[in-house]
């Protein structure tokens, strides 16, 4: 963009031209708000030539009845001024609508756009203000050639309406200037949207005098922050209550059934009959936007009409930089379809096969291509990276099911359908347009909802600056918000977009409608409560919540219950009480009221009004209210009969708040219910690792408590020990501990035992002559064992040995054959370093570990080259170097990136380039089971994340294990399983000889009867297993609520990693709700329901030497306030029993990225979760005596039927749970071929 000659003038891409009047200033320009029109429609129409006489003749009309024309100075009079500007201007901003870019420069301080004039015969500038009633005869002359006044303050219509009623009055006189109609739209829109950013600037900080109040007297002194209130459509508080309000209707209602995307068809008959000769969709915005309004109205009706009813719908309308406006409508149904088999029955991703108008619509469309002539798609594919973010096109799937992630993939039989979008072909049919349909209802969506209300409006990246000083400028940082400065920066704003607001059209709409609840401290209800509302003026309802009267009906409910169950009327005490109603006590200065409850069919959703922490107590208050009922202001503070004195002393006293001195209030905790020192000091080292701030001040003031069994002991054996004795052998028992963690006393900053051993010591200390008597397992070797026992003796033997793999399908005692290996070597005191792809495994072996803690892997699922963090003259790297023999179990379960970040490891120390630095290496595992995890990944990345599709693999001895040991009391249903892991032809499964149900309550009694469900040691042999964490969590729930004592709630503290809060800093995800619903696999829960005796699960990794892994079955013994005591389960390793111990855990962090954003959120919670259940791919390792599949829906994913159908020793033991309505005995498996090893 560049200034001409003449008048100084600007234009853009060939487009619309502007004039500078004042002289440009140094690191300054003028443009604040510009028009951007595609260039090539610009050029073809200045292709078209105008006779000069009609310019002229319009002209000298205008000069006749226009007063302005005769006033004002012509420009072509004016002096020229040299000056050179750049603007650079997006690439992908090729559409076809005509659009405004506001608020280009980051650096220009807060202003209003002005209108510049000169009269005839003055030699100065007037400046006219946007809201004055001259600026749009000045400026659209050829709309109002007689000068007629626009809008003024003071008329009786507001400015939105006074523009809607002008606009649409004359829209059909001014479509003869399409483009000069958009820019109409799109300045006047602007111009309403500058007014009321204005207004709310210039009363920023003029709060009502009860404001203050009302929120309380919150912690931050007072600053020049400038914020939208939620009342402006895209504002963060807007934002953060839609999304509030879509948090109430799923928890009311469940998630999502289908996430829809409704699209305008600009050649929708109903548009193109509007249009002159020449015309397109993109010059009438305002039939496109009204045609758009009426159609998505009519397709919500539809919805319930094709699908039945529906228990909420949540839509939202977006207008982007390029295309016709679309809607998001996320519909929650009544009757959810389960299987795939409904799903299919009306939803598609298949071209139709015969010829004919559906077929022809669908291609048209529903079709998602890539092509390479363009420059910009959506989807992020280009010409060079091929790659699309949807995944088109996909591959043929012959059919439906659903992903790892839950997510619905519908078939695709044929390549043609590779490129198809999901679609329901009725409504392709009968709305002419691209409907994008996706079933949802296994998985949250919201979150993907969530990111039209968090994106914002659109914006552009523009930039213009002068030609020789564009290096000179610099972009400022500002350290206050100012939320008026961030919507106007780059605001791109299309005419269709100006056209739907102006209109009034909702962008959202939610039915049913969600209430807000209003929120204060106590005395303070007056201030910001503005709703209109029957309770508010003589009380609020939070008021009337907490003095309620003591009653059955009311004492369980909490607040949002409260206001979806009741409502307030007036109370006549001439008229008896209705059965549904309650009569108030009475309170001084406020009438008496009744409590009525709503009708049973009555559909009410509420939830409490936003506030935020800068609001201070009322803040604590609203977190306390989402979380516990409350019987009285007093109740609400009261935690463990502690009455505190705020609501934030409270809400951290629940464990809602990050406390600094929560590692010391669970040590205290610990000591006041006399919990052993051996667990005071595994506390201790979970603190320690944890990085807990507390650890040196309990070390100090508690070493004594650590130390008292040890000090007892040495008191029994010997004279009075010494403190530096006391404290020594407190530290060597610390060390012990913290080398499971893989961490040391150093780390954590105390001084290491004065007799540390190295770890080559440790090792032989501990293992060396075989103390298990593993060696005499040899004895008990079946005849193929005893085979492949002699081989791998042989191997290790050797001086130039080679890597051995044992293979066998499960239950043919892998496991077993390696014993008496790892004993006959130990007896030898030779060093046998054992371990797994996971910690659960590497609890089958004495000594076992996992492969990333023996081998120092990094956890980085994003880095795609791992470096082991051992150093080559460590301690670690010493007892690598000394092994004889290292083995790896559940090889076929680890990433192949980590096999080969310990295999370079091991290359490194012994400088030797062959396999495992040329050391002996036995894997041992199963191909036929579960592959290794790949996050979101497809087949393709699955199978290269397998050791077994890599050429490093062809360099191992292959050992097969052939005879079943676990069903050998029932071959057929041995041979039956064999079948299932051998299937690589893809066949439906016959499971007709199992026992099935439909029922959730007896698939449930069938493994947990009550009698069991009573004995925890025996429920941890039993498990319901199910592919998808959903279902996992319904059983578990259901279970625990029938599981006999008193329930506690343990609540975890949420929060966004440090820069991400500040980026969204009163946004939605400021919103403790939010942050509480976002979870992801493996993170626990926000909220842990538990009771003492049931089973739950570890679920992280503390010390696989004492069997203390992720996985591993507990039993709840006792439940604290800030921790919980559970007991393991006594398990058999190697023929011996490992017996339980107590182990206390306190809350400790974890972290994730929830799916679809680019954030990082840390959860503080109780390290357990129910266990009666879990997912197909946690149940790798369990031998079972009881098990439930649950196949609602099918498998998904490599081996998942097969390594859950073999844990059980009968067929006797395996009962089926299918889909109500499915009478079919076949299922789907899942065998990749390129997985298994060749045939036996």
């Amino acid at each position: 963009m560049h200034f001409k000659s003449g008048v100084a003038a600007v234009t853009l891409n060939g487009g619309h031209t502007y004039h500078r009047l004042i002289p440009a200033q140094e690191g300054q320009h003028a443009i604040r708000w510009f028009l951007h029109e595609p260039g090539q429609r610009y050029l073809q129409g200045a292709e078209q030539s105008i006779p000069k006489n009609w310019i002229d003749a319009a002209l000298a009309g205008l000069q006749q009845v226009n007063p302005f024309v005769k006033e004002l100075q012509n420009l072509q009079t004016q002096d020229d001024e040299q000056m050179a500007l750049h603007i650079e201007e997006p690439s992908s901003i090729i559409g076809s609508d005509v659009a405004a870019v506001i608020s280009l420069s980051p650096n220009a301080p807060p202003s209003r756009r002005t209108i510049v004039i000169k009269r005839v015969g003055e030699d100065h500038y007037r400046f006219l203000d946007l809201l004055s009633p001259y600026v749009e005869p000045l400026h659209y002359v050829l709309f109002f050639p007689y000068g007629t006044l626009g809008w003024a303050p003071g008329r009786q219509l507001t400015q939105t309406r006074w523009h809607r009623t002008r606009f649409f009055m004359n829209a059909e006189q001014m479509s003869v200037f399409s483009k000069l109609m958009g820019e109409y739209l799109v300045d006047t829109w602007s111009s309403i949207e500058e007014a009321k950013l204005t207004y709310i600037r210039a009363n920023q900080h003029q709060p009502d005098d009860n404001d203050e109040e009302y929120i309380g007297t919150g912690d931050e002194e007072p600053t020049d922050d400038v914020r939208l209130p939620s009342t402006f459509i895209h504002s963060p508080a807007w934002a953060a209550a839609n999304v509030a309000d879509c948090l109430a209707l799923r928890k009311t209602y469940g998630s999502p059934t289908l996430f829809i995307t409704f699209t305008t068809n600009p050649n929708w008959p109903e548009i193109t009959s509007q249009l002159l000769p020449g015309q397109t969709a993109a010059d009438r915005p305002d039939i496109v936007v009204r045609v758009f309004h009426q159609k998505l109205a009519a397709f919500e009706k539809e919805i319930v009409d094709t699908l039945g009813p529906v228990d909420y719908t949540i839509r939202i309308t977006e207008f982007q930089k390029r295309g016709p406006p679309h809607g998001h409508v996320a519909v929650k149904l009544k009757h959810v379809p389960r299987t795939a088999a409904e799903i299919d029955k009306f939803l598609s991703a298949e071209l139709p096969r015969d010829s004919g108008p559906l077929r022809d619509a669908v291609q048209k469309h529903m079709t998602h291509q890539h092509d390479p002539k363009r420059e910009y798609h959506r989807c992020g594919w280009s010409a060079m990276s091929h790659t699309c973010q949807y995944n088109y096109p996909h591959v043929i799937k012959p059919t439906s099911g659903f992903n790892e992630r839950g997510y619905f993939e519908p078939r695709r039989r044929m390549q043609e359908d590779a490129i198809i979008v999901p679609h329901i072909p009725y409504w392709i049919m009968k709305f002419d347009g691209h409907i994008n349909v996706e079933y949802s209802a296994s998985v949250s969506l919201f979150q993907y909802l969530f990111k039209y209300f968090f994106k914002g409006p659109d914006e552009v990246n523009w930039k213009v600056s002068t030609l020789d000083a564009t290096s000179r400028h610099s972009t400022s940082k500002h350290s206050s918000i100012d939320q008026i400065r961030d919507y106007e920066r780059g605001r791109y704003l299309t005419a269709t977009e100006a056209a739907y607001r102006l209109a009034s059209f909702h962008i959202t709409r939610k039915h049913p409608a969600v209430k807000p609840l209003p929120i204060h401290l106590p005395g303070r209800q007056h201030g910001q409560m503005r709703r209109r509302d029957d309770s508010q003026s003589d009380g609020t309802l939070l008021e009337r919540y907490m003095t309620r009267p003591r009653h059955p009906q009311l004492d369980d409910l909490t607040y949002t219950d409260f206001g979806m169950k009741c409502y307030m009327v007036h109370h006549d005490a001439s008229k008896p009480l209705h059965w549904r109603e309650i009569l108030e006590e009475h309170h001084r200065g406020r009438p008496q009221q009744r409590i009525r409850f709503y009708e049973e069919n009555h559909v009410s959703i509420s939830r409490i009004q936003m506030v935020y922490p800068r609001h201070g107590d009322v803040f604590y208050l609203r977190l306390l209210l989402q979380h516990r009922r409350a019987l009285s202001w007093e109740d609400i503070r009261t935690v463990d009969d502690v009455i505190y004195a705020t609501h934030r002393d409270a809400a951290r006293a629940l464990g809602l708040l990050e406390d600094a001195q929560e590692g010391m209030l669970v040590f205290q905790e610990m000591l006041r219910y006399a919990v052993l020192p051996v667990q005071l000091r595994w506390v201790f080292c979970v603190l320690s690792v944890e990085g807990d701030p507390c650890v040196m001040p309990i070390w100090e003031q508690y070493e004594r408590a650590l130390s008292a069994d040890i000090q007892d002991n040495l008191l029994r054996t010997g004279p009075s020990p010494s403190p530096a004795l006391v404290r020594n052998n407190v530290l060597q028992e610390l060390q012990d501990t913290l080398h499971g963690f893989g961490r040391t006393l150093s780390d954590i900053g105390l001084p290491e035992p004065f007799d540390r051993q190295i770890e080559i010591e440790s090792e032989l200390g501990r293992w060396g002559g075989d103390p298990g008597n593993l060696s005499s397992f040899e004895a008990s070797l079946w005849p193929e064992q005893r085979i492949v026992y002699n081989r791998l003796r042989e191997v290790i033997a050797m001086d130039d040995p080679h890597p051995i793999h044992v293979d066998g399908r499960a239950g043919r005692g892998k496991t077993y054959v390696l014993y008496p290996v790892i004993g006959a070597l130990r007896k030898a005191n030779e060093i046998v370093l054992l371990s797994a792809s996971s910690a659960y495994a590497a609890k089958n072996y004495p000594g076992g570990r996992t492969s990333h803690f023996l081998y120092g892997i990094p956890v980085d699922e994003h880095n795609p080259f791992l470096t082991s963090m051992i150093r080559p003259k460590s301690d670690r790297a010493k007892l690598l170097l000394a092994a004889r023999c290292h083995i790896i179990d559940e090889i076929s379960a680890l990433h192949f990136k980590a096999f080969d970040c310990a295999d370079r490891l091991m290359r490194s120390l012994t400088r030797c380039n062959r396999v495992w630095g040329g050391r002996m290496l036995i894997t041992v595992g199963d191909f036929r089971q579960v592959a290794p995890v790949v996050r979101y990944g497809s087949r393709t990345a699955i199978a290269k994340a397998s050791i077994r599709t890599q050429a490093i693999f062809q360099h191992f001895e292959i050992l097969c294990l052939t005879h079943s040991i676990r069903q050998q009391n029932d071959p057929d249903f041995s041979a039956f399983l064999d079948s299932i892991g051998d299937n690589t032809e893809h066949l439906d499964v016959d499971l007709g000889c199992l026992q099935h149900t439909h029922s959730l309550e007896q698939c449930i009694n069938f493994v947990f009867p009550p009698e069991i469900l009573m004995n925890p040691t025996e429920c941890a042999r039993r498990a319901i297993l199910s592919p998808f964490n959903e279902f996992v969590d319904e059983f578990n729930s259901a279970i625990i609520d029938q599981l006999q004592g008193e329930s506690h709630h343990y609540l975890s503290t949420d929060s966004i990693e440090g820069d991400d809060y500040a980026n969204h800093a009163e946004g939605p995800l400021s919103d403790p709700d939010v942050l509480n619903s976002m979870t992801e696999p493996g993170m626990p829960a926000h909220t842990l329901i538990l009771k003492v005796g049931a089973l739950c699960r570890l679920t992280r990794n503390f010390d696989p030497s004492r069997g203390l892994t992720k996985n591993t079955r507990v039993i709840v013994r006792r439940m604290f306030h800030h921790s919980v005591e559970v007991q393991t389960v006594p398990t058999i390793v190697a023929g011996e029993t490992i017996a339980s111990e107590n182990i206390t855990l306190p809350r400790i962090d974890c972290h994730f990225q929830p799916q679809n954003f680019n954030i990082t959120v840390h959860r503080k919670q109780i390290p357990l979760a129910l266990a009666y259940a879990v997912t197909f791919n946690g149940c790798q390792g369990l031998t079972l005596s009881r098990l439930a599949l649950d196949l609602r829906r099918p498998v998904f994913s490599h081996g998942q039927l097969y390594a859950a159908a073999t844990r059980v020793p009968n067929s006797r033991d395996v009962l089926i749970l299918k889909a109500e309505g499915d009478v079919s005995t076949l299922t789907t498996n899942v065998v990749w071929e390129e997985l298994l090893l060749p045939a036996e």
